[in-house]
């Protein structure tokens, strides 16, 4: 227990450590998944932040894709990831980013996945949320081409 804290009392501010500012700082809301006005299913603005290869997993391979949101405004720079299984079985998914990002990419066998050259690629995504650890959380339910964006 930090020193002068009573037994069920939060820390007091000692001046001493890391200075941060939480006055600004807001709960993060899940993303809507729908247009309050007409309903419709929202695909966010979004480009591939981050992509981190090779992890395991209890069904196996995987990797990880990190989007970052793009607009609007009141959302930009919030992430979301998604996990794409590398098993034969799941390779449809990742079939999906990959040509939602660049249709103009070569998907055959001998393809080399190099997450730096997709990293800043464009996209759309269609989120779903979800609950996880009893908090709501958004998560990437699709990918689509940036074309396919429904809000800015």
């Amino acid at each position: 227990m930090p020193k002068g804290t009573e037994k069920g009392k939060a820390p007091m501010n000692s001046g001493k450590g890391r200075a941060m500012d939480f006055s600004t700082v807001k709960p993060f809301d899940p993303l809507p998944e729908k247009d309050e006005d007409t309903g419709k299913m929202i695909i966010y603005p979004a480009r591939i932040f981050k992509i981190t290869t090779d992890k395991k997993g209890p069904k196996g391979a995987y990797d990880e894709v990190v989007f970052e949101i793009t607009g609007p405004d009141k959302y930009k720079r919030r992430q979301l990831f998604r996990n794409y299984s590398v098993t034969e079985s799941a390779l449809p998914f990742y079939h999906e980013l990959l040509k939602s990002a660049n249709p103009e990419v070569e998907l055959g066998s001998d393809f080399i996945m190099t997450p730096e050259e997709w990293i800043g690629l464009e996209v759309g995504l269609s989120i779903e949320n979800e609950s996880y650890e009893e908090q709501i959380r958004s998560r990437v339910k699709r990918v689509y081409q940036a074309s396919k964006v429904t809000v800015k």
